[in-house]
């Protein structure tokens, strides 16, 4: 799966390269001619292979995360479970799994309003 999605990922960048090349050589041929027609063509197709590759890299990286990104497996079984289900072994929600901020007014150490002190005490 790992040298498939890398094989995918290096033919996605070299297509794209070399369509950004080709993209400049309608852009100054002469409207119709023959050049400004096939490189037109070319610079398509291209833009065609990169969005289909593009599809599949996400498509094999939300299918598969660890066999397309081994070096982001963790080396511990309980991290992997954590890192699938945002849970850790012992019961607690790990607050990172809802991102940095977390939800508003998250208990567990999200985003709170600077105006939290001044309801919770009437003048």
């Amino acid at each position: 799966m790992y040298t498939l999605f890398k094989s995918i990922l290096f033919a996605h960048i070299v297509v794209a390269f070399f369509g950004l090349v080709v993209f400049w050589i309608p852009i100054f041929a002469r409207k119709g001619e023959r050049v400004h027609v096939r490189a037109g063509k070319v610079f398509l197709y291209a833009a065609y292979f990169v969005g289909a590759s593009a599809f599949t890299i996400a498509t094999m990286s939300i299918v598969s995360p660890f066999g397309t990104h081994p070096d982001a497996l963790p080396s511990d079984p309980a991290d992997i479970a954590a890192a699938v289900t945002g849970h850790r072994s012992s019961g607690h929600r790990d607050p990172g799994a809802r991102g940095v901020l977390g939800l508003p007014g998250d208990p567990h150490g999200g985003f709170r309003s600077p105006w939290r002190a001044l309801d919770a005490n009437p003048a």
